[in-house]
């Protein structure tokens, strides 16, 4: 998926993993950022490098469940 794809999803209710179940892709509703957080221990990295077009993965990486 790419980073329009992922916004689109998160958009319209669905949910967005990275690499596995482990990392889902939220939109935090305080800062409106799109961030990647780890479930099992809560850290949490931006989907986005600084330029806020690069991802933080590949878009082959990205998928709904």
């Amino acid at each position: 998926m790419n980073l329009k794809q992922i916004k689109k999803s998160l958009s319209e209710g669905k949910e967005v993993f990275w690499s596995n179940e482990n990392y889902q892709v939220i939109l935090d509703l305080i800062t409106n950022e799109y961030l990647i957080k780890c479930i099992p221990n809560n850290h949490i990295i931006g989907l986005t490098h600084k330029n806020g077009r690069t991802l933080n993965g590949e878009e082959n990486e990205f998928f709904n469940k």
